[in-house]
């Protein structure tokens, strides 16, 4: 009789990006809304960084949004369309990933 493996929960990544910190306090957002599929992101941060995301063009701001530390990962639910921008206030360099989940 073979075993019941229990799983962990997941999802499918559909897309994932890396983009770079190019500098303290300018606001950044990907070139492309989430994908017709994605109801999940990834977030992931070198640097700490303050983000927004929604409808239409986003700018984030230092001190508004949501505040991600250093090396935190963390998931939010999303809407497809949507967009995200994030900035910085360090003055190191550094990535910010962003994974689309379905």
């Amino acid at each position: 009789m073979a075993l019941y493996l229990d799983r962990q929960r997941s999802s499918r990544i559909l897309n994932s990006l890396a983009t770079a910190i190019s500098s303290a306090g300018t606001s950044q957002s990907p070139a492309s809304s989430f994908g017709p599929h994605t109801y999940q992101i990834r977030l992931a941060s070198t640097l700490p960084i303050w983000f927004q995301y929604g409808d239409g063009a986003q700018t984030a701001a230092g001190g508004a949004g949501t505040y991600l530390p250093t090396t935190w990962v963390d998931y939010f639910t999303v809407t497809p369309g949507q967009s995200i921008a994030f900035l910085s206030t360090s003055t190191s360099t550094g990535y910010v990933s962003i994974t689309e989940m379905g």
